[in-house]
């Protein structure tokens, strides 16, 4: 099934492109059946030549490049959720360039990696953080980065779910998270060659579907406090970046049928976690989301509810719990 996401990739490489706008001009300019339409295509051309100018020019100023110092070889880097799905294939990656792996997980790594030191615990036990904190600076000195992976869920209607349920979720995927970031956090801002947050969201952040409302909620919760907390440490060398992605294909959503996979394709688990080795790689900072249809999320929400709410049905939003 060709997606939306193929469709633009095809448009970008193509005819928005700088490239193939110069094709198109030329093409304007070797055959007289289309020189009527040679005005258009010096317009065209000079549009995706702005537009793409603005979008690097705007990178470069937010990520300043040039005040990055990218990971190098035995590096610390902490990731927490590293015994399965993405923070296993992010701890892999990492592990493959040389970086010394610090893997938090309420369970072990089922497979070896290079490099790695496990350690067993949940990240929504304050104190048994702090404690891993102080072993592993002792060992290795404030890490490079933090990359949060780890999360739960437990689907159910708001009115279905136990109070521990809900607990649960905010525990491990809002205040764990806190935990962690805090507990590194003071010797990370001292690294004179700068460190990184990186935090794994939810595009369910941008629009929950039926059933998953908390789970929805604690990755909201996330987005905003690191919004914040960027902007509370943008005078430091410490870069914060939130990573929001739609539906994985990790073992954590195997049982989740895509209701529109046309309009909202699953992404690979590993393309994900190569795309955040690179984040951390290139100092990005700010927020990332995949796949398209998550950077219309919030424009949506500007729309009439009554097309919200017809365009829901459509996509079968609501629906795609059912299958969890």
């Amino acid at each position: 099934m060709v997606t939306v996401d193929q469709i633009v990739d095809i448009l970008a490489q193509t005819v928005c492109s700088i490239k193939g706008s110069c094709g198109l001009l030329l093409a304007t300019v070797m055959n007289r059946d289309f020189s009527r339409f040679r005005g258009l295509m010096i317009f065209w051309l000079v549009c995706v030549i702005v537009v793409r100018a603005v979008i690097k020019l705007n990178r470069r100023i937010v990520d300043d490049p040039a005040s990055w110092k990218p990971p190098v070889a035995q590096d610390a880097v902490v990731v927490t959720g590293a015994a399965s799905g993405l923070g296993l294939l992010i701890a892999g990656l990492l592990s493959e360039r040389g970086i010394k792996v610090i893997a938090l997980d309420k369970a072990a790594i089922p497979i070896g990696i290079a490099n790695c030191k496990s350690f067993t615990v949940d990240i929504s036990d304050e104190e048994a953080v702090k404690a891993i904190a102080g072993t592993v600076m002792k060992d290795t000195g404030a890490p490079k980065a933090i990359i949060h992976c780890a999360g739960i869920v437990i689907p159910g209607y708001i009115k279905d779910l136990s109070f521990n349920a809900i607990a649960s979720m905010m525990k491990v995927n809002y205040l764990g998270n806190l935990w962690v970031t805090k507990a590194f956090l003071d010797p990370m801002l001292g690294r004179q060659d700068g460190a990184m947050i990186i935090t794994v969201a939810s595009s369910t952040a941008l629009a929950a579907p039926a059933g998953a409302g908390i789970y929805a909620g604690t990755k909201a919760a996330l987005r905003l406090t690191y919004e914040a907390f960027r902007y509370e440490t943008q005078d430091s060398q410490l870069r914060s970046l939130v990573y929001t992605p739609g539906q994985l294909d990790t073992a954590m959503f195997q049982s989740l049928d895509n209701p529109s996979p046309w309009f909202s394709p699953t992404l690979r688990g590993v393309d994900v976690a190569v795309d955040i080795v690179d984040a951390l790689y290139r100092g990005r900072t700010g927020e990332i989301r995949r796949p398209l249809y998550a950077f219309t999320l919030p424009v949506a929400s500007l729309l009439p509810q009554s097309l919200v709410d017809y365009m829901r049905h459509k996509i079968g939003i609501d629906r795609a719990m059912e299958t969890f």
